[in-house]
C-alpha cells in the first residue's frame, strides 16, 4: 500500500505527522550521552575528516634535478691544498697553488650539466584520532510484544 503526503494524516484513523524524516531510529539508552532522552538528533549525512583524524602517515619525496649547460666555465679554489675524490678505497689527488696566496682555477670541461639526486621525507602528518561515524539519527523508544 501506497501512502501519499496527501492521506498521511488520516491513515489508520486519528491524526498522524511525518517523523523522523531522513534519519534512523535508534532507541533510547540512557548510559550513552548521544542517546539518553527521546527525540534527540544527531549524527551526519558526511563528514570531512580533519587532519588529526587522518592515519598517521609520512609524506616523502626523491627524484634529481639537473642544472642545465651554460656553456664553458672554470671553478675557482682558494689558497691551499685540496683532496679530492670519496669513500673507502678511492684514489684521492691533491691539488695546490703552488704556494700562491691567490686562488688556483681549476681548467675547463668544456659545456656540461651538473646532476644532483634529492630524497627525504617531510615529515609526518595525522595522529589517527576518532571522528564522528554517525548517520543521521533520532531517538524514541522502542516495544516488543513479548506474550
Amino acid at each position: 500500500m501506497t501512502i501519499s503526503a496527501a492521506d498521511e494524516s488520516t491513515f489508520l484513523g486519528g491524526t498522524w505527522t511525518r517523523w523522523g524524516t531522513g534519519r534512523v531510529p535508534v532507541g533510547v539508552n540512557s548510559s550513552d550521552t548521544n542517546f539518553n532522552s527521546v527525540e534527540k538528533t544527531g549524527g551526519a549525512n558526511t563528514h570531512a575528516l580533519s587532519t588529526a583524524e587522518l592515519p598517521s602517515h609520512n609524506h616523502s619525496f626523491s627524484g634529481s634535478v639537473t642544472v642545465n649547460a651554460n656553456g664553458a666555465h672554470t671553478h675557482q679554489a682558494s689558497s691551499g691544498a685540496y683532496k679530492v675524490g670519496s669513500g673507502s678505497g678511492s684514489v684521492y689527488f691533491y691539488m695546490t697553488n703552488g704556494g700562491s696566496s691567490s686562488g688556483q682555477t681549476t681548467g675547463s670541461a668544456g659545456s656540461h650539466n651538473h646532476t644532483a639526486t634529492i630524497s627525504g621525507t617531510i615529515g609526518s602528518a595525522g595522529s589517527g584520532s576518532a571522528h564522528n561515524n554517525l548517520q543521521p539519527y533520532i531517538t524514541c523508544y522502542f516495544w516488543k510484544r513479548t506474550a
